[in-house]
């Protein structure tokens, strides 16, 4: 008993030490660190959203809508398209992306020169990594209104993706100075390392518009050195909402990754991708985003990298 009383209080005297090392010599990982301390993925509301797919299934059936070939020349075309439209909402709403593109293909043969059914089908076929016909499913609905809502946004993400950084920084620049919405700060950030990623050292960045959002300023702030990876960490624990709290640490993880990969870090950025895309926030770009990146990589590696 004499003995294992001396075990412990010496056990206990390693305590402090311990904690003063771990200070002076702090994880280079943070975000790693607290993506590993994660529980498993959750699909919220699961049982709503199937009920509604359930109903704009049903109504369709109901409404018997005509063939591709014929829609857009039958009296109600308009209506079959927007039937359409809700199906495809439903169907994104349940990550069903392949699902979603089938339902925009069925409302554009309704409505053909609809901008937005295109731009629509353009972002879930980016969802899918689809990204040749994403851009071409874009660039229709530039054809029909170059000023279509979301087109820019898109197509500067496929230019990302693609590593177009000089057509990316013009779409993403411009992006920063019209969009009035919360979404400024995150093409703030794509520009600041679209830059980095072709090779500049000091990106030209217009300074941040003042927004009601708080995030994702944080990630803003550790891209620009302006705050460390661990001060992103402590903004995200401090979010209440669980659900929320993952979706931001996706997003970090996607942008402090892309940071790192431009400093030359590329075996550390697999691992922030790799871990952002294992949070499964399927309706997330940045999760796409950083899978694309995880594929970039085997493939440049070659048939080893996949076996």
């Amino acid at each position: 008993m004499l003995l294992s009383l001396r075990r412990a209080l010496a056990l206990l005297a390693l305590v402090p030490l311990a904690a003063a090392a771990e200070s002076q010599n702090p994880s280079s990982t943070p975000l790693l660190d607290y993506a590993r301390e994660q529980p498993l993925p959750t699909q919220p509301f699961a049982e709503s959203l199937d009920k509604r797919l359930a109903a704009a299934e049903r109504e369709l059936m109901h409404q018997t809508p005509p063939g591709r070939a014929e829609c857009a020349h039958t009296l109600g075309a308009s209506r079959f398209a927007r039937l359409y439209q809700t199906l495809a909402s439903a169907r994104e709403n349940t990550r069903d992306y392949a699902g979603a593109v089938d339902a925009y293909e069925n409302a554009i043969a309704c409505q053909p020169r609809m901008a937005y059914w295109h731009v629509q089908m353009a972002a879930d076929l980016l969802q899918l990594g689809r990204l040749a016909e994403a851009r071409a499913a874009a660039e229709r609905g530039r054809a029909i209104d170059a000023e279509a809502t979301n087109l820019d946004e898109i197509l500067a993400q496929i230019d990302f993706i693609e590593e177009h950084w000089a057509d990316a920084v013009a779409r993403l620049r411009m992006l920063a100075v019209t969009d009035t919405t919360a979404n400024t700060q995150y093409w703030l950030c794509m520009l600041w390392l679209s830059q980095r990623r072709a090779g500049v050292v000091k990106p030209d960045v217009p300074a941040a518009r003042d927004t009601d959002s708080d995030w994702p300023k944080p990630i803003l702030d550790a891209l620009y050195g302006d705050i460390d990876e661990r001060a992103v960490v402590d903004e995200i624990r401090d979010e209440d909402d669980a659900t929320r709290r993952r979706e931001k640490l996706v997003e970090a993880l996607y942008y402090i990754g892309q940071s790192r990969l431009a400093a030359g870090e590329k075996d550390v950025a697999r691992r922030y991708f790799a871990a952002a895309v294992s949070l499964k926030v399927l309706y997330f770009i940045e999760h796409q985003m950083a899978f694309a990146e995880l594929e970039k990589m085997r493939a440049a590696e070659g048939p080893q990298a996949r076996s």
